[in-house]
């Protein structure tokens, strides 16, 4: 989420959690986290993009920090998942 709010470009493993993430706001490229060409060919395919594909993904990143992945926009739901595991009000 750091690198998201930066507009800098991840690679993330192709695993529950992230990835959907990733797919939803483009904000990178999955990979097979256990396969070290996998994981250099992502790197690769981010640092050979033209640039107007490297400020369209800047700009869907930056928006989708914006107004869905952040602290404002987020609080409420962890708040209420802690609500669920402990029984208690947050």
């Amino acid at each position: 989420f750091e690198a998201m709010a930066a507009g800098v470009p991840v690679v993330a493993a192709d695993l529950p959690g992230m990835a959907g993430i990733v797919r939803e706001t483009g904000c990178g490229v999955l990979c097979d986290p256990t396969s070290p060409v996998a994981i250099a060919t992502a790197i690769r395919s981010i640092l050979d993009e033209p640039a107007g594909e490297r400020g369209a993904r800047r700009e869907r990143m930056l928006a989708a920090v914006r107004d869905r992945y952040n602290w404002d926009a987020q609080m409420e739901v962890l708040l209420a998942e802690y609500g669920r595991l402990t029984g208690r009000p947050w």
